[in-house]
Protein backbone atom coordinates (compact mmCIF):
# COMPACT_ATOMS: atom_id res chain seq x y z
CA UNK A 1 0.00 0.00 0.00
CA UNK A 2 1.11 3.34 -0.69
CA UNK A 3 1.55 6.42 1.75
CA UNK A 4 -1.18 8.90 1.57
CA UNK A 5 -0.25 12.96 1.80
CA UNK A 6 -3.96 14.83 2.80
CA UNK A 7 -3.41 18.51 2.22
CA UNK A 8 -5.97 21.50 2.31
CA UNK A 9 -6.46 22.06 -1.62
CA UNK A 10 -7.88 25.50 -0.68
CA UNK A 11 -4.89 26.83 0.70
CA UNK A 12 -2.42 28.27 -0.99
CA UNK A 13 0.52 27.08 1.17
CA UNK A 14 -0.57 23.57 0.87
CA UNK A 15 -1.25 23.96 -3.23
CA UNK A 16 2.29 25.65 -3.68
CA UNK A 17 3.71 22.43 -1.05
CA UNK A 18 1.95 20.02 -2.94
CA UNK A 19 3.15 21.03 -6.41
CA UNK A 20 7.00 21.17 -4.58
CA UNK A 21 6.28 17.78 -3.15
CA UNK A 22 5.20 16.37 -6.28
CA UNK A 23 8.25 17.09 -7.93
CA UNK A 24 10.87 16.35 -5.45
CA UNK A 25 9.05 13.29 -4.14
CA UNK A 26 12.11 10.67 -4.70
CA UNK A 27 11.21 7.24 -7.22
CA UNK A 28 11.50 4.80 -4.74
CA UNK A 29 8.52 5.90 -2.57
CA UNK A 30 4.87 5.27 -3.91
CA UNK A 31 3.18 8.01 -2.20
CA UNK A 32 -0.21 9.81 -3.00
CA UNK A 33 -0.86 13.69 -2.34
CA UNK A 34 -4.26 14.04 -2.40
CA UNK A 35 -6.48 16.89 -1.25
CA UNK A 36 -8.97 16.91 1.99
CA UNK A 37 -11.63 18.05 0.30
CA UNK A 38 -11.54 15.13 -3.12
CA UNK A 39 -13.56 12.82 -2.66
CA UNK A 40 -11.22 9.95 -1.69
CA UNK A 41 -9.80 12.39 0.88
CA UNK A 42 -13.35 12.97 2.49
CA UNK A 43 -13.52 9.28 2.28
CA UNK A 44 -10.30 8.23 3.96
CA UNK A 45 -11.08 10.59 6.60
CA UNK A 46 -14.24 9.34 7.72
CA UNK A 47 -12.83 6.55 8.40
CA UNK A 48 -10.41 8.23 11.17
CA UNK A 49 -10.81 8.04 14.41
CA UNK A 50 -13.36 10.74 16.18
CA UNK A 51 -10.82 12.67 18.11
CA UNK A 52 -8.45 13.08 14.70
CA UNK A 53 -10.56 13.27 11.97
CA UNK A 54 -11.87 17.22 12.65
CA UNK A 55 -7.97 18.26 13.12
CA UNK A 56 -7.41 21.22 10.66
CA UNK A 57 -3.84 19.38 9.87
CA UNK A 58 -1.91 18.01 7.24
CA UNK A 59 -2.10 14.15 7.60
CA UNK A 60 0.32 11.20 6.65
CA UNK A 61 -0.79 7.74 5.99
CA UNK A 62 2.17 5.39 6.76
CA UNK A 63 1.88 1.61 7.18
CA UNK A 64 -1.41 1.61 8.64
CA UNK A 65 -0.45 5.03 11.40
CA UNK A 66 -2.08 8.41 10.52
CA UNK A 67 0.27 11.46 11.62
CA UNK A 68 -1.10 14.86 11.96
CA UNK A 69 0.36 18.22 12.28
CA UNK A 70 4.33 18.38 12.72
CA UNK A 71 4.59 14.80 13.10
CA UNK A 72 3.61 14.40 9.41
CA UNK A 73 5.71 17.43 8.34
CA UNK A 74 8.47 15.99 9.66
CA UNK A 75 8.32 12.69 8.49
CA UNK A 76 7.36 13.78 4.73
CA UNK A 77 10.98 14.97 4.92
CA UNK A 78 12.59 11.62 4.57
CA UNK A 79 10.50 11.44 1.07
CA UNK A 80 12.59 13.88 -0.38
CA UNK A 81 16.01 13.80 -1.55
CA UNK A 82 18.93 16.01 -0.57
CA UNK A 83 19.25 18.41 0.56
CA UNK A 84 15.81 18.30 2.10
CA UNK A 85 16.13 15.00 4.16
CA UNK A 86 18.85 16.08 6.44
CA UNK A 87 17.08 18.17 7.76
CA UNK A 88 14.59 15.77 9.17
CA UNK A 89 17.04 14.57 12.27
CA UNK A 90 17.08 18.17 13.19
CA UNK A 91 13.52 19.35 13.33
CA UNK A 92 13.05 15.99 14.95
CA UNK A 93 15.35 16.91 17.99
CA UNK A 94 13.09 19.66 18.61
CA UNK A 95 10.41 18.52 21.43
CA UNK A 96 7.02 17.42 19.88
CA UNK A 97 4.98 20.23 21.93
CA UNK A 98 7.08 23.03 20.38
CA UNK A 99 7.27 21.74 16.95
CA UNK A 100 3.10 21.94 17.08
CA UNK A 101 3.07 25.15 18.45
CA UNK A 102 4.62 26.29 15.68
CA UNK A 103 3.01 24.02 13.39
CA UNK A 104 -0.40 25.65 14.78
CA UNK A 105 0.88 29.25 14.28
CA UNK A 106 2.01 28.73 10.40
CA UNK A 107 -1.51 26.88 10.04
CA UNK A 108 -3.38 29.83 11.87
CA UNK A 109 -1.73 32.46 9.34
CA UNK A 110 -1.49 30.49 6.02
CA UNK A 111 -4.62 32.42 4.59
CA UNK A 112 -3.31 35.45 5.39
CA UNK A 113 -0.12 35.16 3.48
CA UNK A 114 -1.24 32.64 0.62
CA UNK A 115 -3.78 33.52 -1.27
CA UNK A 116 -6.42 31.10 -1.93
CA UNK A 117 -6.11 28.54 -5.31
CA UNK A 118 -8.98 28.98 -7.70
CA UNK A 119 -8.66 25.34 -7.97
CA UNK A 120 -6.58 22.49 -6.01
CA UNK A 121 -3.52 22.11 -7.99
CA UNK A 122 -1.54 19.41 -6.91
Amino acid sequence: MSEIILMDGDCGLCSHLGRFLKAKLRKEYDVKILAIESPEGKQLISQFPDNIRDIDSLFLLKNGKIFTKSGASIRILLYLGLPYKVWFPIFWAVPYPFRDIVYNIIAKYRHSFFARPEKCTF
